[in-house]
């Protein structure tokens, strides 16, 4: 029992247990059906086994459970000391586990929950500038980085049309020399043709 616990929280809970009891023994009625009964009445909670109270949600909108779980509790199978059947099991029981069938057996055959009328009112909140603030930043940084790359394309563009004209140029300054090299060459031949005669 929790009053033996090693745990603090899981002790002083076990001894609340104990105190309350002296003033309404009905608190640790067996049956999880009492208990149920009771918080449907109101100014009533009860910690109890996961599985009831999933199941008596399922079927009642008025109940709601905690998200946070408050002492665990491990459901085991027992065997006899040294059973040859215990080895076994427990190694098929983790495989069942691993595997996901507690999951799909519990989609399968779990109570759904009965539709709820408050459940699909969503309530209405405005839109501030603040909620989709985010939306912009990734907008006005798109935008930027698109600028940006616009920009080194037209620099590089220009920067590639300035070298090619550059290299057009020597190229053709090159040829001119050329040119004038061999007219200066034939020039010479034919002055010193005339010159012989």
């Amino acid at each position: 029992m929790a009053v033996n616990s090693f745990n603090p929280i899981f002790k002083a809970t076990g001894e609340a247990y104990v105190e309350f009891n002296k003033s309404d023994p009905t608190i640790l009625h067996t049956n999880p059906a009492f208990h149920v009964e009771r918080v449907k009445e109101g100014k009533y909670a009860w910690i109890g086994d996961k599985t009831y109270i999933e199941i008596a949600m399922a079927s009642e909108c008025s109940l709601v459970s905690i998200k946070e779980e408050f002492m665990p509790l491990i459901y085991v199978f027992g065997f006899k000391d040294n059973s040859p059947h215990s080895a076994m099991f427990s190694k098929q029981m983790i495989k069942i586990h691993e595997i996901g069938l507690f999951q799909i057996w519990k989609r399968k055959w779990w109570p759904k929950s009965n539709f709820c009328a408050g459940d699909s009112i969503p309530e209405a909140k405005p839109i501030s500038l603040m909620d989709v603030q985010s939306a912009f930043y990734v907008c006005f940084t798109g935008i930027f980085l698109g600028m940006v790359a616009f920009l080194i394309e037209i620099i590089l563009q220009k920067y590639w049309s300035f070298l090619q004209k550059r290299r057009n140029e020597q190229k053709s300054d090159t040829k001119t020399e050329e040119m004038s090299n061999k007219t200066a060459n034939n020039r010479f031949i034919i002055n010193t043709k005339n010159t012989r005669m």
